[in-house]
């Protein structure tokens, strides 16, 4: 499933090289992705709704905080598909529209707020949700961080290492934030699945 502009650009950061002490200093830009202002969620999404079309689907449940770029992210891939979205925020709701709230609202999610109650508790609900949606007769998908998505990053690897090939660029070291496990996670099994090409550092 294609929901994003790949491969993303590979470019050179000769002036923040300098001041790193690393000449040769790359930048991958996944900010680029092409799906409601890009992101790193586009790669897991590709597969998350990719496996939510095999099943049918016709709902795309998602839970997260009110300004949760998975959640806006997930709101844009299911518009780009026709399906319906349901958003579970574990929050109020905001006294001002703004920020990815204002982007779900544009982009057709219908968006739940729990009140402040605790990720585990959220998670229930979500599937309580997705429970009384089948009973209705619907189709619904509940969008997880998973080892699904995290193929998405396998890919970035795989991406990666071609661009470095095409442009003559000796790549050693990958440093990426870990915030978000399951991109963490997917480049360092496409880098394992590449042999160890470079060294990732979380």
């Amino acid at each position: 499933m294609r929901l994003g502009s790949f491969p993303t650009p590979l470019e050179a950061m000769p002036a923040y090289g300098v001041l790193a002490g690393h000449h040769r200093l790359y930048i991958k830009r996944d900010d680029l992705t092409g799906l409601a202002m890009g992101g790193n969620k586009v790669r897991h999404l590709e597969f998350e709704l990719g496996e939510a079309l095999r099943q049918d689907a016709d709902v795309v449940l998602v839970a997260g905080g009110l300004q949760s770029n998975y959640c806006r992210a997930a709101a844009a891939a299911s518009a780009k598909l026709g399906l319906e979205c349901v958003i579970l925020h574990n929050d109020h709701p905001p006294e001002s529209v703004q920020g990815n709230q204002l982007l779900n609202h544009i982009l057709g999610a219908h968006q739940v707020f729990l009140g402040p109650v605790s990720e585990t508790e959220r998670g229930g609900r979500l599937e309580e949700l997705a429970a009384q949606l089948r009973g209705e007769g619907r189709r619904p998908y509940v969008v997880r961080l998973s080892p699904l998505g995290s193929l998405g990053y396998v890919n970035a690897a795989f991406e990666l290492h071609q661009q470095a090939l095409q442009q003559g660029i000796c790549l050693r070291h990958v440093v990426m934030v870990g915030a978000m496990a399951g991109s963490a996670t997917g480049l360092l099994y496409g880098t394992a699945l590449l042999a160890h090409e470079f060294h990732v550092h979380v």
